[in-house]
């Protein structure tokens, strides 16, 4: 690695580190000594929550197509019927 490329690399992990730190400070670990015990558990509630955003977006996609099939189906009957 030249040394652009190692620099590039220490700011990459600085910003994670801050970034980690920020996020960690948000959710109401204000002591970074409870961090190591208090990280998992945030990244654990954190998992839970793309779960269930995912299968809301699932949910929602569901929706839409049996409404899109839906309205489909009525045009098609209107096309016919006419």
């Amino acid at each position: 690695m030249g040394t652009s490329e190692t620099t590039i690399v220490k700011r990459f992990v600085l910003t994670l580190l801050t970034l980690v730190s920020v996020w960690m400070w948000s959710r109401g670990a204000r002591d970074p000594r409870t961090w190591p015990k208090r990280l998992p558990q945030e990244i654990a509630r954190l998992w839970d929550d793309l779960d269930k955003a995912f299968a809301a977006g699932r949910r929602a996609s569901a929706n839409q197509r049996l409404e899109f099939d839906d309205d489909l189906r009525r045009a098609k009957a209107q096309t016919e019927g006419t």
